[in-house]
């Protein structure tokens, strides 16, 4: 456990003037600190986000999805709030949750699928569902303990516009949220590992797909999987994989079934891979009738074992990360 006084004396090796009496810390400083305490920080700043002309995603969009990434693994992301158009005073809070999936945004997700362009009649589009969320459970001294926040109005003040996101990441996991992602969706729209390969039999045409992406440590994902998958026979085989101490995981859901989520398919990662290896970080992908998985020592990309499965059977997603919290009221 830390107290406050070594987070003063650890602020204070980073600062250049005094941090008493207290003025606020800056995001640089917090990662710094947050490094002194065993951690691996990220800092994420909206203005650094690509902004593509002809994408209906804006920079506030991307930086929300990646807040989702992290909230959806149950890490804890500090956000940076700074007025509008004018300088001033900035604000911090942290974001440890979020609210229930809303049927208007979903609408709005199917206009930002992702689809690439070569293979634009053939594949299938990808809807994120990190865009069916836009309420956030906040911790902020200027409002009430576990508040439920819009994105867009996380704080009390109008002026106020999110800039950045500290994520404390545990030392090892080298591989963040956008990387993984963008390491994922190249996976799943490839002729090798993609959806078009081994799910084509089970989808409609051009059928949409919902992802979820989150992080997870090895050992409660397989236990959930054991506790879960009906298959004696894939139940084995998910203990059976060596997989690190944490994994990026990326579940896939036709449309009629997100709502209760029952997956057909998932994609892991190494979450402690580097960003660099791309198709040589995938661990699984589990498919209707397929399950293929790779060894830590493959250097190749490709899979060391590969099986067949009897039955095309939905399995529940993942729900380890979080708590449902019921309104008493």
């Amino acid at each position: 456990m830390v107290v406050p006084s070594e987070i003063i004396e650890n602020e204070q090796k980073h600062s250049h003037e005094r941090v008493l009496p207290a003025r606020g810390i800056t995001y640089p400083v917090l990662t710094k600190v947050l490094s002194e305490f065993g951690f691996s920080p990220r800092l994420y700043n909206i203005s650094a986000i690509d902004s593509f002309k002809y994408s209906s995603v804006s920079r506030e969009d991307e930086l929300k999805r990646w807040l989702h990434y992290y909230i959806e693994s149950g890490i804890p992301v500090a956000i940076n709030l700074v007025p509008i158009g004018i300088t001033g005073t900035g604000h911090s809070m942290v974001c440890i949750g979020h609210g229930e999936a809303k049927e208007e945004l979903k609408t709005k997700a199917y206009k930002k699928r992702w689809l690439s362009w070569a293979e634009r009649d053939t594949a299938h589009p990808l809807i994120n569902s990190a865009d069916f969320y836009d309420d956030y459970v906040v911790v902020d001294d200027n409002q009430p303990i576990y508040h439920v926040r819009n994105f867009k109005k996380l704080s009390l003040y109008s002026d106020m516009r999110i800039e950045n996101l500290a994520v404390p990441l545990y030392k090892r996991m080298f591989l963040d949220a956008p990387n993984a992602f963008v390491t994922i969706r190249s996976l799943l729209h490839s002729k090798e590992f993609g959806i078009n390969e081994w799910a084509n039999d089970f989808l409609q045409q051009g059928e949409n797909v919902i992802i979820r992406m989150f992080m997870a440590s090895s050992r409660s994902y397989k236990k959930f999987r054991m506790n879960t998958l009906k298959d004696t026979f894939v139940k084995h085989l998910y203990t059976l994989i060596p997989m690190p101490r944490f994994v990026w995981v990326c579940e896939l859901y036709r449309i009629d079934d997100y709502d209760k989520l029952l997956a057909f398919g998932e994609v892991v990662i190494d979450a402690t891979s580097a960003p660099n290896r791309g198709h040589r970080s995938l661990i699984l992908m589990h498919y209707p009738k397929m399950i293929a998985y790779r060894n830590p020592d493959q250097t190749e990309v490709g899979f060391d074992e590969m099986a067949e499965l009897m039955k095309d059977d939905l399995f529940p997603g993942y729900r380890e990360n979080l708590d449902k919290i019921v309104d008493a009221s």
